[in-house]
């Protein structure tokens, strides 16, 4: 009740369901595909969380979607980066393992092409490496990124005119 939609958007339809799908292969264990699901997933979320402490500064993370805790604490915009490169490195190891599956129809950005995603990885690290000025780790970082278009994801909506396919941060 205290959010916009930006945050709701963060917190609910994003930050929750990474939570859930990461209970479901705890309980239920990584398979292949499963190893593709979750490092995508701390692509995205990083991507997300990222994006929103570079525009708010300190934000709910660590206590974000417990629900014991219903007023959580906002973490420092350092803290969150220090989690983010963490969370990134974990995706490119699955990522990057060979046993993880290299094919995901519901993948609506790259197919579930892990090369794609540890490239996006990289690139995530690489910009939040400049966000904390650590130019060297971010030119390490960037030379395993994305280097063309084609490996973007680069939001393009179907019709621009229709409610919902605009930019939610504009």
């Amino acid at each position: 009740s205290e959010s916009n939609s930006d945050w709701t958007y963060l917190y609910n339809g994003m930050l929750k369901q990474f939570s859930e799908i990461n209970k479901y292969y705890a309980t239920n264990g990584l398979d292949t595909e499963g190893q593709l699901i979750v490092g995508i997933c701390k692509v995205l979320e990083a991507n997300a969380l990222g994006t929103a402490t570079s525009i708010w500064g300190d934000i709910p993370y660590s206590e974000a979607v417990n629900s014991a805790i219903s007023d959580p604490v906002f973490d420092k915009q350092s803290d969150i980066y220090n989690v983010l490169q963490t969370k990134l490195d974990e995706a490119i190891v699955l990522l990057s393992a060979p046993t993880t599956k290299n094919i995901l129809a519901e993948d609506i950005f790259f197919g579930g092409n892990k090369d794609k995603w540890v490239k996006t990885a990289y690139t995530l690290k690489a910009r939040y490496y400049l966000q904390t000025r650590q130019y060297d780790l971010a030119y390490a970082a960037a030379l395993n990124g994305i280097s063309d278009y084609a490996g973007t994801m680069k939001f393009t909506p179907l019709v621009t005119a229709a409610t919902g396919t605009e930019n939610l941060l504009y």
